[in-house]
């Protein structure tokens, strides 16, 4: 199975983007998941999490082998969405 991508950045057509898309013109992906395209919410201690997305997303990456994660550097540190999502 071919690898998938997760992108995290705040702007989905910024130049990060452009990195993603050189990406998958090198090496054959079969997904890119933009973290901007589902609602993941921060942590919640009472485990309410109806209306997130992050159950399903991880149901559906978790089938693949091969993960590659893209996401601009803020200030030495990951997109907050990607720290969310982790």
């Amino acid at each position: 199975m071919n690898p998938v991508i997760i992108f995290g950045s705040s702007r989905s057509d910024g130049n990060t983007k452009q990195l993603v898309e050189v990406i998958t013109q090198q090496i054959q992906i079969d997904k890119v998941y933009d973290l901007n395209d589902y609602n993941i919410g921060y942590f919640d201690y009472s485990f309410d999490y109806k209306n997130d997305d992050y159950l399903s997303l991880m149901e559906d990456i978790l089938k693949y082998d091969e993960l590659i994660i893209v996401s601009p550097v803020y200030w030495y540190a990951l997109s907050a969405q990607l720290k969310t999502f982790f």
